[in-house]
């Protein structure tokens, strides 16, 4: 069984405030319900059993303009999705950048986590600082 603990889910949740919920979309309502009711809704959170965790459905999805002949797929998650994910990011930056494919095959569209201020108070609600993004069209 693997959950989160509070303090990451407070943690993912203070990274969302600080960066924003979305590049894409406004803010959705239900996240405003989520925040005012957070210390309920963050126990809820910390009781899940992410091994069994299901993302919630519908998610909203769009295609956004990438360039002048390209579309690119856009999801909005619900709140607790987002919050998951982001307290899962938070904790996991090593992994992630471990799994990533090497640079040198030059096929990456990603941003790549140099370093994550978990625990230094002068960046305790941000995510890591990302590198430029690497793409093989260069």
């Amino acid at each position: 069984m693997l959950k989160l603990m509070e303090d990451e889910l407070e943690a993912g949740l203070n990274a969302i405030k600080h960066h924003g919920y979305s590049d894409f979309f406004p803010m959705p309502p239900e996240f405003d319900v989520v925040v005012n009711s957070w210390s309920a809704f963050k126990t809820y959170l910390a009781d899940q059993d992410l091994d069994e965790y299901k993302a919630y459905r519908p998610s909203l999805e769009l295609s956004a303009p990438k360039s002048v002949i390209n579309l690119r797929r856009v999801t909005l998650l619900h709140p607790f999705d987002l919050i998951v994910f982001t307290s899962i990011v938070r904790i996991l930056p090593d992994d992630i950048e471990a799994a990533r494919i090497d640079e040198s095959e030059n096929r990456i569209f990603s941003r790549a986590i140099k370093e994550i201020c978990v625990i230094r108070s002068r960046c305790k609600n941000r995510l890591p600082a990302p590198s430029p993004i690497r793409s093989g069209l260069n």
